[in-house]
């Protein structure tokens, strides 16, 4: 169903808004240890998941280990941690 246009413009603010504080949210992880449960291996290391969901590939992880690791870079809604 089609809004009028003004409702289309404040649902994008709306979205622009949400996505903008993600953004800031996961960066204010940046370089803070988290403990995470990895769940799929990939590509020499593992993914999983933050207690808050935040996805996490680190070098070395196994699927079922939870491990606390330091969340050091953050691009396209992956950390990529250390153990």
């Amino acid at each position: 169903e089609k809004f009028a246009p003004e409702f289309d413009a404040i649902l994008k603010e709306l979205i622009a808004l949400g996505e903008e504080t993600a953004a800031r949210y996961a960066h204010s992880l940046l370089n803070t240890r988290q403990d995470v449960l990895f769940e799929e291996e990939r590509a020499g290391g593992a993914e999983g998941y933050t207690p808050q969901y935040m996805r996490v590939w680190t070098e070395g992880a196994r699927a079922g280990d939870i491990l606390s690791v330091k969340l050091i870079r953050y691009e396209n809604d992956l950390f990529t941690g250390e153990i």
